[in-house]
């Protein structure tokens, strides 16, 4: 490989695998509030209640939220 398409490619990746790593910190971090809400006995307060039920659609919902913010900063 080339040096030249090696600089080209790590430069696509590196911040390729940072959104990633970044957008899939979201749902572990959430997932991880969730759980220590409940283990120190907040289960009942109905914000722990709404995001443990709907886990899996807050977490899309930031996604797509922080997903138009980068399409709308994206240079066109």
């Amino acid at each position: 490989m080339e040096e030249k398409t090696a600089d080209i490619a790590t430069r696509c990746a590196v911040p390729l695998l940072f959104f990633v790593f970044g957008m899939s910190c979201i749902g572990l971090m959430l997932h991880v509030f969730v759980a220590l809400q409940i283990r120190i006995g907040n289960a009942a307060a109905p914000m722990v209640r709404f995001l443990a039920d709907r886990q899996t659609s807050v977490t899309l919902g930031v996604w797509a939220f922080l997903s138009l913010g980068i399409i709308i900063a994206l240079p066109f």
